[in-house]
């Protein structure tokens, strides 16, 4: 009786642990997040006019991040696994929740969050080198600004900082700006992924799962 009784309390905190894995998985479109950052980066765009700032996104950030979210999940809807009334439902303490995590990047123009990106690691040890990121947002009108590029950089540079030899991300077929963007920043398409998401009418989208490789070790040929 009481091995019965140790399994099934083991058993109950294992579903309750991911249950709550789930949940910011849902409100992220995560798997495992990443070691928190605590380093903070100030980074000129390559025109060298404009000064931004790239640091992990804290609770205090909750109201700004959840007003960004929801526009990109009202202007660029197949960047976001969130439809714009679920990311409206979302109450601050459960954004303050997901921030928490730490699994969320910002770039700041002066103080104002105009761009973020989900960054995670792979947590369990035979898949620790790799990272995924998104969903990866700017405002619109810092777009071809330099947000972007800072914001990619600062990725980059703290996905490199953490030993991380492999960083993931999947984007939509059609985003043919987004899919120029990462692969000018060394990411390859190696793969498709049909039916990833689906809009308000159950139309599908198809995506491209692409890699940027951190490490010579190991670089496929892309797929086209």
């Amino acid at each position: 009786m009481f091995i019965s009784g140790m399994i099934n309390f083991f058993r109950q905190q294992a579903t309750a642990a991911l249950s709550r894995i789930s949940d910011i998985k849902a409100l992220i479109g995560s798997y495992d997040c990443a070691d928190k950052g605590n380093q903070y980066r100030n980074l000129d765009t390559a025109e060298g006019h404009t000064m931004y700032t790239y640091r992990p996104l804290t609770a205090d950030d909750a109201s700004c991040w959840k007003e960004l979210y929801t526009i990109g999940a009202q202007d660029f809807p197949l960047g976001f696994l969130m439809t714009p009334a679920e990311v409206d439902d979302l109450s601050l303490e459960k954004c303050r929740s997901v921030l928490d995590a730490g699994g969320m990047r910002g770039v700041f123009s002066h103080d104002a969050l105009v761009g973020f990106c989900g960054f995670r690691r792979f947590m369990p040890s035979r898949v620790r080198h790799r990272g995924e990121i998104g969903p990866f947002f700017v405002k619109r009108e810092f777009q071809g600004a330099g947000a972007a590029q800072a914001l990619m950089a600062g990725v980059l540079a703290e996905a490199k900082d953490a030993g991380i030899k492999q960083l993931e991300l999947g984007v939509a077929q059609q985003n043919h700006r987004a899919i120029a963007f990462y692969e000018r920043r060394g990411f390859k398409r190696y793969g498709e992924h049909p039916d990833a998401v689906r809009d308000d009418g159950g139309e599908a989208a198809a995506f491209y799962t692409a890699c940027s490789f951190l490490s010579d070790r190991f670089v496929p040929h892309s797929r086209r």
